[in-house]
């Protein structure tokens, strides 16, 4: 086993490991997750490993943020989180949505990262929102 597959190997324990404990606090209504934030970091870590898989360069640990996120997401879910979806949080996922598609027009992979930043920051304007309002959330 080379250096490379140790830390590639470590990458995924630890981005495992970081959404553990987030979800057990979702699932015992300890933690508030602000939805659409998670649901915009899933569908850009989504179209991110996509773009991987296409490209036959697939870094173990974003299969760890889809699954992870996907889990965030249920727990909100299977809990009947408060979601206080406003429109703030529609305008931001429609954000992350014309990312993906200009990013999917583009096919160029600088402008793709970029457009991926900008989404990623969008997605996180409720969920920063919400901690100014509420910081024990």
């Amino acid at each position: 086993m080379d250096i490379l597959s140790i830390f590639a190997t470590l990458s995924f324990v630890f981005s495992v490991a970081a959404y553990v404990p987030y979800t057990k606090a979702t699932l015992a209504s300890t933690a508030k997750p602000t939805l659409s934030a998670w649901l915009s970091w899933w569908i850009m870590d989504i179209a991110i490993l996509a773009g991987m898989f296409a490209k036959n360069a697939v870094a173990v640990q974003m299969v760890a943020y889809v699954v992870g996120c996907a889990f965030v997401i249920g727990a909100c879910l299977w809990r009947n989180a408060d979601l206080g979806w406003k429109r703030l949080d529609s305008v931001c996922m429609g954000l992350v949505v014309l990312a993906i598609a200009l990013w999917a027009l583009s096919g160029d992979a600088n402008f793709a990262i970029v457009m991926s930043l900008i989404a990623v920051i969008v997605g996180s304007i409720p969920m920063l929102i919400n901690i100014l309002k509420n910081p024990e959330r």
